[in-house]
Parts: structure tokens; C-alpha cells; sequence
């Protein structure tokens, strides 16, 4: 009876410890590259091939096991689709997908009247031509809204306590009298060729801008509360060209840097700041733009809360100048702390640098630190430790029969109310018993 009682247990155990294991998040990857356009499509070939690696090493550091490759012809758009379908049927609740595109991308006259500058933005898949001809009907160009159904699919099946990471290292843009905007001589734009649309065609265009590949791509009629959440990390915005680096594209070389050395808890909006930060080394003129739930871990962990912060437009020594002014709650006399960038709480970090806020205007602010900074400005955010509020504040004095104990019990009672100035010589406002 002991032994059968003890059998049980040793049972119980395996079997929970196999739960537990079974119950471990499995991490799938899809790089898609394609370098090797065919000639008739007139699309210049570029390096897309040489990313593969790079992404396939970073995330092999991050724990992914499960990948699939589409190269060149293999990566027509429908190959791509039926890859990503396939992917969907193979992953379970609570898995981490990351899909990767290095590729020509391209702005395709819209369809369905959904973009706010009349262009749907498109993966170039291998085939697709660069100039439009009235016989093609976007067969191997992969719109944004067609992704985005993708999307919405995949995020299904792997639940809210699922998560997906989108990159695409490819222009959405056909902006092709923009100069060349990276550091190297020659390097190459992936994309760059104009909108795909016939002569004289004239988009509709909504107020707003575009900033990325899926920001108006419609979603499914699921509740967003049984889908996994998704950050979608493009190369661009939607109105720029997309250039090389060395032969890599500039995001997935930025990824596979910016995926080293990560701090426990780190978030997907730390991770955009390293990529801004190598952006602005590898291709200083383009604007990385991210899309999503950002304020979470990255690779799917809890949600994390974010403070406030501010990022440094200049510095210089022990002044920095700051991308946020009066109309963004930056006033002048505000205490601030300097932080490492990637900071979610500033009051359990240790500050590099304090400082006063000199002057403010409507979208800038100069501030004085108590030493000088070394390093980029990428590598700090600045938060509002202790706030002023310029013009919004209202002036007080006591009505001379206020005794002196109601005084100090008000005086008390206002001590943390900083819109109050009660020691002004001119008072808008008397107060009295």
C-alpha cells in the first residue's frame, strides 16, 4: 500500500513537472528575404539575403528554435501567404512568433479606400512589378490589409497570452526624389521606385499621416481581447526610402545589435529606443516607426507600466535641450532627472544627471544639469520629477482676519498642490474664513 501510495506521488510529480514543461512558450520565426528580383520586374537587386543570418543568429540568442526561411523565388506572395498560414496552424496558445521581411516594399494604389494618403503600402514579393501595367492586378504585391488579415489569424490561435513581433526591413514609400539619406556612398534603397498606379491617377487623401506598414490595415471582428498582442517594427516611415548598410539592411542590422546584452523586464518600447539609437548611426536621415502594444516585455511578458519621459533633442556639456515644451506638460522652473534610455520606472532607477528647466516654449524646453553628460543623446530619457505649470497657476493670500492656526492648517493641506502660489505679493484670489 506504501509503495503503491508513494508510486502515485513520484507519479503526480513527473506528470505536473511534464505539464509545466509542455506549458513553456515555444518561439516560431519566418524570415522572408528576398534579394534577387527577376529583370522584367525592374527591380534593382539588393542585399536582403546576407540579413537572414544576422536575424536567424540574434534570435537563436533569444531562445527561438522553430524557423522558416522563404528565399528569392521561394518568396512569391503566394508562398508567403501559405508560409504564414502554415505557421498558424502549427503554434499553440501563449507561443512568440516573430516574422521578418527584408525586401523591396512599394505604395500600391488603394483598393478599398481605407489609407489616409490613397496608398496601400506593400511587400514587393518576388514577380511583382515595379512599374504598373493595366494587366496586373497586384498579384505578388503584399498589401498592408492582406497582412494585416494574416495578422489577425495567427493572433487568434495564439491568444492573449500569446504575442507576435512583425519586422519589415523594406521601404512602403516611392518617394524617389528624396536624396540619399545613409552615411555610405552607393548604398542601396530597398524600394524607392515610384507609387504603383497608372499615369494621372490622383489618391484620395485623408487628413492625418501614415507611419507605418499596418497602422490603417483593417482588423478582424474578433474581440482584441482574445487576440495575441502584436508590435509591428518597420524600417521607415511611410512617406521615406529605406537604405542599406554595409551590405545589411539598416534595421535588421540594428535588430541583431539592439537584441544583445538585454536587462531583465526590458520592454518593447526600450527595444525601439536601441533601434533609434543604431537607426541614427546606420541611416541617419530615415524614421524607424513602431506600431503595437509597446509598453509590455519584450517576447511577450507582462504588461508594464511606462512613466512619462521625454527624449533629448541636444546636448551640450551640461545642458540639454529637450523634444517636449509647454504644450507637452514641460514648464519652466520643472525639476527633472536624466535616465538611462529604457528606464520604465525613473523612482527605482538611480538618476545620471538632475536638472532645472530654464525655459520652455510650445514643443521645446533648454535644460541646466547638475554635470555634463557623456555618450548620445539616445541614450538618455528625461522625466519630470517635480512639475510646474507656467500661466496655469493661480496666485492666493489670506484675508488679514484668518488666524494664524487656519493659516498653517490650509498652508499644510496645499503643500503638494503646486498650482497654488500662496506667497504672491498681487493675489488673484483672497481667501478669508
Amino acid at each position: 500500500m506504501k509503495k503503491l501510495l508513494l508510486l502515485s506521488i513520484i507519479s503526480l510529480f513527473i506528470f505536473g513537472f511534464k505539464a509545466q514543461q509542455s506549458a513553456e512558450p515555444k518561439k516560431h520565426a519566418l524570415i522572408v528575404a528576398i534579394g534577387n528580383y527577376p529583370e522584367e520586374t525592374d527591380w534593382a537587386p539588393i542585399s536582403s539575403l546576407n540579413d537572414v543570418k544576422l536575424i536567424q543568429d540574434a534570435l537563436i540568442k533569444q531562445g527561438f528554435q522553430d524557423f522558416t526561411v522563404l528565399k528569392d523565388k521561394d518568396a512569391d506572395k503566394k508562398s508567403i501567404v501559405k508560409a504564414i498560414k502554415k505557421l498558424t496552424a502549427s503554434v499553440s496558445a501563449g507561443d512568440i512568433v516573430v516574422i521578418h521581411f527584408s525586401s523591396h516594399g512599394q505604395q500600391i494604389m488603394d483598393q478599398n479606400n481605407d489609407e489616409l494618403d490613397g496608398y496601400d503600402e506593400a511587400i514587393v514579393a518576388f514577380g511583382a512589378p515595379a512599374v504598373y501595367d493595366e494587366l496586373y492586378k497586384g498579384e505578388n504585391h503584399l498589401r498592408d490589409e492582406e497582412l494585416g488579415a494574416l495578422m489577425d489569424e495567427l493572433r487568434k490561435e495564439l491568444g492573449p497570452k500569446g504575442d507576435v513581433l512583425l519586422f519589415v526591413d523594406a521601404c512602403h514609400s516611392g518617394t524617389p526624389t528624396r536624396g540619399r539619406n545613409n552615411l555610405e556612398p552607393g548604398a542601396k534603397k530597398r524600394g524607392g521606385r515610384a507609387p504603383f498606379a497608372p499615369i494621372g491617377y490622383t489618391p484620395e487623401i485623408k487628413s492625418g499621416k501614415e507611419s507605418g506598414l499596418m497602422e490603417n490595415a483593417p482588423f478582424s471582428n474578433v474581440d482584441p481581447k482574445n487576440l495575441a498582442p502584436m508590435v509591428v517594427l518597420s524600417a521607415a516611415q511611410a512617406d521615406e526610402v529605406n537604405y542599406e548598410y554595409s551590405n545589411y539592411g539598416s534595421l535588421s542590422l540594428a535588430i541583431s545589435r539592439s537584441l544583445d546584452n538585454l536587462a531583465p523586464g526590458f520592454t518593447y518600447r526600450a527595444f525601439f529606443s536601441r533601434i533609434l539609437k543604431e537607426m541614427s548611426l546606420l541611416a541617419p536621415k530615415q524614421n524607424p516607426a513602431i506600431e503595437g502594444s509597446i509598453d509590455r516585455e519584450l517576447f511577450g511578458g507582462k504588461s508594464v507600466v511606462q512613466d512619462k519621459y521625454y527624449t533629448v533633442y541636444s546636448l551640450r556639456g551640461d545642458y540639454i535641450n529637450l523634444n517636449g515644451g509647454q504644450l507637452t506638460g514641460v514648464h519652466e522652473d520643472a525639476k527633472v532627472g536624466v535616465y538611462k534610455a529604457g528606464t520604465t520606472n525613473f523612482q527605482e532607477a538611480k538618476a545620471v544627471a538632475n536638472g532645472t528647466v530654464t525655459s520652455a516654449e510650445g514643443t521645446w524646453a533648454s535644460i541646466r544639469l547638475d554635470r555634463k553628460l557623456d555618450g548620445d543623446k539616445e541614450d538618455y530619457w528625461v522625466f519630470i520629477t517635480e512639475k510646474t505649470f507656467g500661466d496655469q497657476s493661480i496666485s492666493l493670500a489670506f484675508h488679514s482676519e484668518v488666524s494664524k492656526s487656519d493659516k498653517e492648517a490650509f498652508e499644510t493641506s496645499m503643500k503638494d498642490f503646486a498650482l497654488a502660489d500662496l506667497d504672491s505679493e498681487d493675489p488673484e484670489f483672497q481667501l478669508q474664513r
